[in-house]
């Protein structure tokens, strides 16, 4: 609550002030901003005690948290502790675990990390909002189709679309989005497109399940910043 942690933020934030000295004291500005940042993800983001609870690679261990402290006020029966906690929250911890089950089931199938499971879990939520009966075997058809896309062994000449399988840093996007105002990633697709920017086009039809708007060639973008 007092920010007390051993941050990197509250450790390095007054390095500048230390005895270590340097011709260049642009250099020292910039190095004592870098070492507050956070070293678990690549969102280019201070390692503070909010940034530590929305942290996308403690993901797991946030849920956890969560879930031990519902356990507990339901054991201790609080009052009025269930009100606040929106339903879907536990529907879309479910799904990653159903979703990881899946996968591991399925040994020909890539890995997705949980930050990309949970990613496409919003992306899938938040294209389908009008929908009150989003089920988990329609979410994890549209999961496989994407899967099956890059799926190859490259075992003879054809064009493999793993060819496309490329994203840019999530750090460096972040960075491009804050300096120029990107509000549009054009190159995109289910599995590779950026969580900081509105808007994202695919060539693929079934990407629009989870978000996407259907070939960048034939939108009308005028007065957007594409990446």
């Amino acid at each position: 609550m007092c920010d007390w942690l051993p941050l990197n933020y509250r450790v390095h934030k007054h390095d500048n002030n230390n005895d270590n000295k340097s011709n260049n004291n642009n250099d020292i500005i910039s190095n004592d901003k870098r070492s507050t940042l956070c070293c678990l993800c690549q969102s280019n983001a201070p390692e503070t005690t909010e940034h530590m609870f929305s942290c996308p690679a403690l993901r797991e261990e946030q849920n956890t948290l969560r879930a031990n402290i519902d356990q507990v006020f339901k054991k201790w029966s609080i009052p009025y502790s269930a009100l606040g906690h929106l339903p879907y929250v536990n529907l879309k911890s479910q799904w990653i675990h159903m979703l990881q089950k899946k996968l591991s089931k399925n040994k020909k199938s890539l890995t997705l990390s949980n930050e990309k499971m949970q990613q496409l879990i919003e992306d899938y939520w938040a294209a389908n909002k009008n929908n009150r009966h989003k089920k988990f075997p329609h979410f994890w058809r549209s999961v496989s189709l994407v899967l099956r896309r890059y799926r190859c062994n490259c075992s003879h000449k054809h064009s493999c679309e793993l060819r496309n399988c490329w994203s840019a840093p999530p750090s460096l996007v972040a960075l491009l989005q804050k300096h120029f105002n990107l509000e549009v990633d054009g190159m995109g697709d289910a599995l590779h497109h950026s969580c900081y920017l509105k808007e994202w086009y695919s060539l693929y039809q079934e990407d629009k399940i989870f978000g996407a708007k259907h070939d960048f060639f034939k939108q009308e973008i005028k007065g957007k910043n594409v990446m």
